[in-house]
């Protein structure tokens, strides 16, 4: 057991769905090859982390180019990244629209659209997205991690409604497609699996936060605490988590496991102690039966006062 340090573990979790495998050459041949090329770059600097780089390349490219499809794509998942809904919702309209009228048939504008829809709580208006993205025509050229995400989201939307019924039934529709295990054990501010991907893919994050607190209350060998550690992340997150299983793998706790299924607590857990872990296990169950594990630096999340 160790006395910790102020850091947040985030693991980044694809909420969207994959499909653009390059610019002009496979939807658009009459994009010019520089501007595509621009376009390309700064989709990599947006799955790089860099969504403010990335938008000051796109914004004048899509002022000039009112009818190429990715460049209003990639910019609309740039505002999406800095969680900018409405400027995003914006533009992925309009490259919905540009789809539409060019009959380009991309599969994937209709789960990212719904996507941010969901994420400025039009929970109506991300349900007619997703709906359109499990039409046959669409469903089928989407990779099967793909039409499993869309299944999700479906799930997450209903839940939002107000009609768990239905969730559960697109959750199960998703659970059928054989959830991957994962282990997101990754360096801190990394996104996990989405940052080299070619395609859109707007994020959802988890944050693991632990915060302690004195109870006021002294023994002999001296002062008690009174630890907590909770999730921290948007509630459309929290809403698609069915548990999460804290492992405190130390002979002085007397009770080593804690499970917390309450997304209003933020599936916080807490226990009074002299001190913290450094390697807190943590396993989360989504509804849909995904499931991710990774281990927790609890001190180094308490600041410095709590380091050796």
């Amino acid at each position: 057991m160790k006395r910790p340090l102020m850091e947040l573990l985030t693991t980044v979790i694809s909420a969207g769905v994959v499909g653009l495998a390059s610019a002009a050459d496979v939807y658009q041949m009459k994009v010019p090859t520089d501007v595509a090329n621009k376009t390309k770059q700064a989709q990599q600097l947006r799955l790089s982390n860099k969504p403010e780089e990335a938008r000051k390349i796109l914004e004048p490219i899509a002022k000039q180019n009112h009818s190429y499809f990715l460049v209003h794509y990639n910019l609309g998942l740039a505002y999406a990244a800095q969680s900018d809904w409405s400027s995003a919702i914006k533009e992925l309209e309009y490259a919905k629209q540009i789809d539409v009228d060019e009959k380009l048939s991309e599969p994937t504008i209709y789960n990212t659209l719904g996507w941010s829809y969901l994420q400025a709580g039009a929970y109506d208006r991300a349900l007619g997205e997703f709906t359109l993205a499990q039409q046959p025509e669409t469903f089928k050229k989407l990779n099967p991690q793909a039409q499993r995400k869309v299944l999700i989201n479906t799930g997450l939307t209903y839940a939002y409604l107000g009609q768990p019924e239905k969730a559960m039934d697109f959750y199960a529709k998703a659970n059928a497609t054989t959830p991957p295990q994962r282990n997101l054990q990754q360096p801190v501010g990394q996104p996990t699996g989405t940052a080299a991907q070619p395609g859109p893919s707007p994020k959802g994050v988890y944050e693991l936060k632990a915060t302690a607190q004195a109870t006021g209350r002294k023994l002999p060998e001296g002062p008690e605490y009174r630890f907590a550690i909770l999730l921290s992340a948007p509630q459309s997150t929290l809403a698609g988590i069915k548990s999460v299983r804290y492992k405190f793998d130390d002979p002085t706790f007397p009770q080593p496991l804690k499970v917390a299924d309450n997304p209003a607590t933020q599936f916080s857990v807490s226990y009074t102690g002299w001190g913290c872990l450094d390697d807190v296990g943590v396993e989360l169950e989504l509804l849909d039966g995904t499931q991710y594990s990774l281990v927790f630096d609890m001190c180094k999340s308490l600041g410095p006062e709590w380091s050796d």
